[in-house]
């Protein structure tokens, strides 16, 4: 089984060390699924970054063989947040990028700061998951 960790972001530093949030994170998650024998992609959409700072998915890709990085640029956010200009980061609209970029079995869309409970990784191990079902 392969799953897709579908995960958006931009180099804003949203919230504090981002990054380091972000790295962390995925490192964790994928070490879990490599020890319960589940393969892992991650499909990292960075979303209207900022054009004064260096992409994150530069260095996302230095850190993670298992890594497919998306740069949606301000021209294409612009078009799509329509009267919302208050808006800079439209996860939704990312997240639907990443989801149709993966090749997994299954898809886990995340956020950059969510580690998994041993709970999901058991039941991962111990429960064959059934298709076109939405867990």
């Amino acid at each position: 089984m392969k799953i897709s960790l579908v995960v958006s972001g931009k180099n804003d530093n949203y919230g504090g060390y981002f990054d380091e949030r972000l790295y962390l994170t995925l490192k964790y998650n994928i070490k879990k699924f490599a020890k319960i024998g589940i393969e892992t992609e991650i499909i990292f959409i960075e979303w209207n970054p900022l054009k004064d700072k260096p992409l994150l998915s530069l260095s996302l890709v230095k850190k993670f063989d298992n890594i497919k990085c998306f740069v949606i640029e301000s021209k294409t956010h612009e078009l799509l947040r329509g009267p919302h200009e208050h808006m800079s980061f439209l996860e939704f609209f990312a997240k639907n990028v990443g989801i149709r970029r993966a090749t997994g079995d299954y898809i886990i869309c995340t956020n950059a700061d969510v580690f998994y409970g041993d709970n999901v990784f058991e039941y991962l191990a111990n429960n064959k998951l059934q298709e076109h079902i939405i867990y």
